[in-house]
């Protein structure tokens, strides 16, 4: 891997979202990867520098609005449209326009436009307002995993989360803001599957219950509930709320557990790609069954 940033374990308030991505230690984004992937992929995207696409823009633009209103303005700027750029007076429009503003990302103002309504609509939510009161945001916590048993302690890795939003209203509460397609019960609950957010909420949980400050100053005894706060990305842009109930987050502990243990085992091997063997495949089970006659 790539030389990192060390960050000694702990809770830290004033770290900005490249200081964090740029450190060491294993998120939860990155050990999703070595439950879907090659472990030489997990090892190729913690090296690589992706360029945020508009849609992750926007995302991005949202949290902060929400989050971090006061620095909206200091991280974003709307990008006009500059029409033909086979136009010297156009062309020259956009170089000055990329000049004065290159320490901000530039988001199209369709899309500016729709993450403000975005973050209004969370921020006007009964429910999802009086979750975000006074909450701790953007904060970060480092912390070394060991394992739950003795002979588990090779697998020790320093870990990382950077929770959205950590209640001080309600003790032991994480939240989690997130922009979808589609808010509804069951559409949300297939992306809590496919984007496995039920191991990034265990290993949340499990970051802030390791440190003792962060929970005297939230007055929580443990963290035990995490929440997401969900807003779509077309009007009217609805809002819901979900918490993760305890069988998912039994399993959301036992993939986090499951991909330390193969990230241990992928250093081991020198971060391997697919196994060179000829293996035999067979669909997925909703697949086979969708095929019974």
């Amino acid at each position: 891997m790539s030389e990192r940033e060390l960050i000694d374990a702990g809770w830290y308030l004033d770290f900005d979202d490249t200081r964090y991505h740029g450190s060491g230690g294993v998120s939860s984004t990155s050990l999703k990867y070595l439950l879907q992937r090659a472990p030489n992929y997990f090892l190729c995207k913690q090296n690589q520098q992706n360029k945020p696409t508009e849609a992750m823009k926007m995302g991005s633009l949202v949290h902060t609005m929400i989050l971090e209103p006061e620095t909206v303005k200091q991280k974003y700027v709307q990008c006009p449209e500059f029409g033909d750029l086979r136009k010297t007076a156009n062309k020259t429009a956009k170089l000055e326009f990329e000049e004065r503003n290159q320490d901000k990302d530039a988001v199209k103002s369709e899309l500016y436009e729709k993450a403000e309504r975005m973050a209004e609509s969370v921020l006007s939510h009964p429910t999802a307002s009086l979750l975000l009161d006074g909450s701790i945001n953007e904060s970060s916590v480092y912390w070394w995993f060991k394992g739950d048993y003795e002979d588990e302690r090779k697998y020790k890795q320093m870990c990382k989360v950077r929770p959205d939003a950590i209640s001080t209203t309600h003790p032991g509460m994480i939240i989690d803001i997130k922009t979808t397609d589609d808010a509804s019960f069951t559409g949300f609950a297939k992306s809590i599957h496919k984007f496995n957010y039920h191991l990034s909420a265990a290993m949340y949980l499990e970051g802030c219950n390791s440190n003792k400050e962060l929970l005297d100053k939230t007055k929580a005894f443990i963290f035990t509930n995490f929440v997401w706060v969900v807003v779509e990305k077309e009007y009217p842009y609805n809002v819901a709320c979900y918490s993760m109930c305890k069988t998912d987050y039994n399993i959301g502990r036992m993939l986090f557990r499951k991909s330390m243990m193969v990230l241990h085992d992928a250093k081991e091997d020198n971060f391997p790609g697919y196994p060179e063997e000829i293996r035999e495949i067979e669909l997925p089970a909703y697949a086979q069954k969708g095929h019974i006659v």
